[in-house]
């Protein structure tokens, strides 16, 4: 990075403009690579998102699904709610280098086909977050 160069103005008692010299400095250091408890709290908030914005392709890029037929249910179900809300509430992360896991309950709020309001929480669930080329995702535990 190149030095920056501040002059400051003539003062009234004529004294010379001082100059000063500001180096930026970048960090080198690198990201860790294990994965840490913000990361797996950023992952869950895509995942609420994925669901609260009734996105199959972001669901399955954050692991939810892993297969057509999970995806084809999942279409239907966005198709049979209305006003579709989804809060995730963290239980517990444990992180361990390049793995940790997430226990979580889902809870979503819509209007059933009847117009009826439906909130449903899910049991606990608990899964792994793994790193992959394509970023965080989850997994089923082992």
């Amino acid at each position: 990075p190149r030095p920056t160069t501040t002059m400051r103005p003539t003062t009234t008692s004529g004294a010379r403009p001082t100059t000063s010299t500001t180096t930026t400095l970048r960090s080198t250091t690198t990201r860790p690579t294990g994965i840490t408890a913000d990361d797996v709290r950023a992952l869950m908030q895509r995942y609420a998102a994925a669901w609260r914005s009734r996105d199959v392709a972001a669901l399955e890029a954050v692991g939810q699904i892993s297969t057509p037929g999970q995806a084809e249910a999942l279409k239907a179900y966005f198709e049979t709610v209305r006003d579709l809300d989804v809060e995730v509430t963290i239980l517990d992360i444990t992180t361990s280098g390049d793995e940790a896991r997430v226990r979580f309950i889902r809870r979503d709020r819509f209007r059933d086909p009847a117009g009826n309001l439906v909130a449903k929480d899910s049991p606990a669930m608990e899964k792994r977050v793994v790193r992959t080329p394509g970023g965080l995702r989850l997994a089923p535990p082992r």
